[in-house]
């Protein structure tokens, strides 16, 4: 579904090590021109982006010191924003020359704040002369598109005091990888991306499966992936309380070490909201592989539908699963 976006207020800046000041302008795109297109595709691409990391700051956070309160106010926080990362760009080298764009815009009837920061690309250009002649030439000031490496953000939602940040880092004199945009322009700590967040409940989930049951551990993986994709089915949110007590409340042992471990990779036991591309993600079908290369795409809601799959262990060990086409088929 299409999100309601409008553009309320836009400036534009250079970030350039030559310069000593970051000097910016506010623009106003049209309604359906060049400009407004690439930006609203800026902010609906990466507003669901499942790698970018979350982020909530309250009342007390040092954020709020520089956050704008209404539209007047967001020049002056473009005005800090800039300044700052102008310096970033001329002590650090990594930190390339690039463009700046501001956008206080309304997302879905929500007051949204964003920066981008637009590292200029170098590509070939086709270029055709008066003459009918063919040749390429560099251009060295392209933007990057929506899908394409070579910029960072941060999307600030005012009415929700949430926070979606990129994962991009930088390595200062080859110590710790550092999120400039959340350690030095935000001054907030980050959670785990949904991606991060879902890899390291599918690795929880799956050693917990192979160490306590291993004779049905191809029962219990379907079952896993099924009540995954429905509880975020309900209400768009991770429950991993229920799915934890749902696939292990036969075994208090493994339950018990599960809820530890996804404690231990600060995975909330509390439902977790997430974006609507996490949500597909884990309602997509899912493939089983058969040891001889045959590959079979199951809906989730049927992996541990006891009408559609039986499962079982030979006498040498091996998983059976046998699929049933309807119902009421005999076995």
């Amino acid at each position: 579904m299409s999100a309601e976006l409008y553009i309320r207020r836009c400036f534009l800046c250079t970030f350039d090590p030559a310069q000593e000041f970051a000097g910016y302008n506010e623009i106003i795109p049209g309604s359906n021109d060049e400009t407004a297109k690439y930006i609203r595709k800026l902010l609906l691409y990466n507003r669901d982006s499942m790698k970018s990391k979350p982020a909530v700051y309250d009342d007390d956070s040092p954020l709020m010191s520089i956050l704008p309160s209404s539209e007047e106010g967001f020049e002056a926080f473009v005005n800090v924003i800039a300044d700052e990362v102008q310096n970033l760009v001329r002590e650090y080298s990594f930190f390339e020359a690039g463009c700046g764009l501001f956008v206080w815009s309304l997302i879905d009837e929500q007051n949204v704040i964003s920066f981008f920061k637009l590292d200029y690309q170098s590509r070939l250009m086709n270029a055709v002369g008066n003459d009918g002649s063919i040749s390429w030439k560099m251009n060295q000031s392209l933007l990057p598109g929506t899908g394409q490496k070579g910029y960072e953000f941060f999307m600030i939602n005012l009415d929700m005091q949430r926070i979606l940040v990129s994962d991009k880092v930088h390595y200062v004199n080859h110590d710790e990888p550092v999120n400039f945009m959340a350690e030095y322009l935000l001054h907030i700590n980050l959670n785990l991306s949904e991606k991060e967040m879902l890899d390291k409940i599918d690795d929880v989930m799956m050693d917990t499966i192979s160490e306590y049951c291993r004779d049905d551990a191809s029962q219990k993986i379907f079952a896993y992936k099924s009540a995954m994709a429905e509880k975020v089915a309900q209400d768009g949110r991770i429950h991993m309380a229920e799915v934890t007590d749902e696939i292990f409340g036969d075994n208090v042992e493994a339950a018990d070490l599960c809820r530890e471990r996804l404690a231990q990779n600060h995975i909330p036991g509390s439902p977790v909201m997430v974006g609507n591309k996490s949500e597909r993600s884990l309602q997509k079908k899912h493939k089983i592989v058969t040891a001889s290369g045959i590959e079979i795409l199951v809906p989730p809601e049927l992996l541990d539908n006891d009408n559609f799959f039986k499962y079982s262990i030979d006498e040498n060990g091996a998983a059976v699963i046998l699929i049933r086409e309807n119902a009421g088929m005999e076995e």
